[in-house]
Parts: structure tokens; sequence; C-alpha cells
């Protein structure tokens, strides 16, 4: 039992080297967090920034969503598919990273300091059609972009330390959204029916995204020094 115990032990610490013991392996995890950290916490508050600050329905915010819905699958994914093929990956990823964050920034001014959280629903779905494009970009390059640098033999494992990565990172980005609205909304007050400001998310959305669009660009940079390399590309050419 004891030498199985060690064996164990062996293999385990065998596995998280082989994760996390390569310098490219750790840029790589950089780049695949780089989403997470542009969007910490959004998903979570938007549904209560929806009903208990815009006062929405639940059936108002199920219809923004088919809208949304319907839209993307009809438009955005097939003109994303377009431009990944002709576009530099990285850059997309760039513009999904930043661009949603840039537009809920200008929301929540808009919101806080324009309209008072009053806000029309043909208004709400008008701003989530137009802006609606920016996920679909970073979505349809993030796994191809992330699997350019992995070689075809090395699949398995660093889709295990991906997702072991991801999920710690979503956890803390999660809770860091959720403190940073009650720090928010302790410091400068709430405005419209609730009790927190869930639309102060997007200020520390544009902070992160500033954070992942410098991982982006250090992982350009690395990759200009010749420290990371496109292994899976050259793979398959």
């Amino acid at each position: 039992p004891e030498d199985q115990r060690r064996q164990e032990a062996f293999r385990f610490r065998t596995f998280f080297r082989d994760l996390f013991a390569r310098r490219d392996q750790a840029w790589l995890y950089a780049l695949y967090i780089a989403p997470l950290l542009a969007a910490p916490g959004v998903d979570v508050f938007k549904p209560l920034l929806q009903t208990e600050q815009l006062g929405f329905s639940k059936a108002d915010v199920g219809r923004a969503a088919s809208i949304g819905l319907i839209f993307s699958i009809l438009l955005f994914y097939p003109l994303a598919g377009f431009l990944t093929d002709r576009v530099s990956r990285m850059r997309l990823f760039q513009i999904g990273l930043l661009g949603p964050a840039v537009a809920n920034l200008l929301l929540f001014c808009f919101l806080r300091y324009q309209s008072d959280y009053t806000l029309t629903f043909s208004l709400w779905v008008t701003y989530g059609v137009i802006t609606g494009i920016f996920p679909v970009c970073l979505h349809v390059v993030w796994g191809p972009l992330i699997y350019d640098y992995i070689p075809s033999h090395r699949f398995g494992t660093a889709s295990a330390g991906l997702s072991f990565v991801g999920g710690i990172v979503s956890f803390l980005v999660m809770n860091a959204g959720g403190l940073w609205v009650n720090f928010f909304t302790g410091t400068f007050g709430t405005r419209g029916s609730s009790n927190h400001d869930y639309s102060s998310v997007y200020v520390l959305q544009i902070i992160g995204a500033l954070a992942a669009l410098g991982i982006t660009i250090a992982f350009s940079f690395q990759e200009k020094r010749g420290r990371i390399q496109r292994l899976g590309q050259l793979e398959h050419k």
C-alpha cells in the first residue's frame, strides 16, 4: 500500500509538471484566461441589472435573449466565420475582448448619468443587437487561436490544464465581481429601484478587459521573440 501511494503521488506530480512546467505553456494559459478576465461577473449580474434596476420583466429578458440569439445565428456567426479566415485571429480576439467592455462602459455612463436607469425595451434590444458581434467574434476564434500553439499529441493534457486553470479563474473573477458591486454601491451609492448598482460591474469589466488586452500584447511580443511557437499550425503544414 505504501508503494502504491508513492506511485500515485508521483503520477500526480508528473501530471502537474506536464501541465505547468513549460514556460510557453504558462503564456498559453494566460492567453486562455484573457476572456475570463475581460468579463468578471458580467453574465451573473446582467439579469439582475435588467430586472431589478431597469425594471424589465423576466418575459422581457427572455424575449431580448431570443432576439439576440436569432441575430447571432443568422448574421453574426456567419460574419465572424467569414472574418476569421481573412483577418488575424489575434486581432479578432482583441476586438472581442475590448469591444464589449467599451460598449458596456458607455452604457453604464448613459444609465447612471443621463437616463437615470430609464430605458425602453426596444432601445435595450437594439443595443444588444448592435454589440452582439463582439462576443461572437471572441468565441469563434478563442479555441482555434489557442490550439494553433498546441501539437496534436498534447491536446488531451492541454485541455485538462486549460479546464483546470479556467475553472479556478472563473470562480475568482465571479466572486471579484460580487465584491466589486458591493464596494461600488457602498462607496458611490445606487440608482434606480435596486439596493445594488449592478451596472457598476461594467466599470470592473473595462479594467479586466485592459488587463486581458495587455496579456495578448505581451503574448504576441513573446511570439515575435521566438519564445512561443505555433506548434499546432506548423504540424498541420
